[in-house]
């Protein structure tokens, strides 16, 4: 987290000196909201492995509650139930914690994907401007701009964030007792990989040049979404 944290200030800040060349001056704080989402992902992290913690012990609890015998049975019956009633609890708010935590990380990406397309002036309405629309668009947004940069891994890297992501659709909640640490840094390897294909092509920026009409033809209907 903190070595992403440093490589996206530096970025922003150099992107800040660029700026004022730039189009669009009202669209680019939208743009770049996603790195606040992105700062609260640790946070997330750290409440669902604290609620996975706390419900782990309490299934750890109940699996070692002796029976209950005839001496003070309703009195572990109740307890029992109680404890039951907990892990239920604790159930829900740890899906509740990782659904938290996907969903934040689908804003990150997709806005990203925004930043990606603007910074480079390809026409994609913001709206449209998501993850899956560049994982499918990339290599022609490349070709389209003359990228340099290493496409293969970029898209290995942006396929596996897309693929864990999409696996924990349409209820955004993990496996149980997953650890979301592996997707966290997932999600920051790709960050970095974007980070730098940003800055090695800072020449073909709109930070660098006026905008042209037509900025790009359209692409192959088979790069093109469903």
């Amino acid at each position: 987290m903190p070595i992403t944290t440093t490589r996206v200030a530096q970025w922003l800040d150099t992107l800040a000196h660029c700026l004022p060349q730039a189009p669009d001056p009202l669209l680019r704080p939208f743009l770049l909201t996603w790195f606040d989402y992105y700062k609260c992902l640790p946070i997330l992290l750290k409440r669902h492995q604290a609620c996975q913690a706390v419900y782990a012990a309490a299934l750890r609890r109940h699996r070692t509650l002796p029976p209950a015998l005839a001496t003070g049975a309703d009195r572990r019956r109740a307890a029992a139930h109680d404890l039951r009633q907990w892990i239920e609890t604790l159930r829900v708010a740890c899906g509740r914690e990782s659904a938290s935590f996907m969903v934040f990380t689908q804003v990150v990406l997709d806005g990203l994907a925004a930043t990606f397309f603007w910074y480079f002036a390809l026409p994609c309405p913001r709206s449209e401007a998501t993850h899956a629309r560049l994982l499918q668009q990339f290599r022609a947004c490349c070709h389209a701009r003359a990228l340099v940069c290493p496409h293969e891994e970029v898209l290995r890297l942006m396929q596996e964030v897309h693929t864990w992501l999409a696996a924990h659709a349409p209820t955004w909640q993990p496996p149980e007792g997953e650890d979301l640490t592996a997707g966290l840094m997932r999600v920051e390897h790709y960050i970095i990989a974007m980070l730098e294909v940003l800055e090695q092509n800072v020449g073909q920026s709109v930070c660098c040049r006026p905008p042209r009409a037509p900025i790009l033809a359209p692409l192959p209907s088979t790069e093109r979404l469903g």
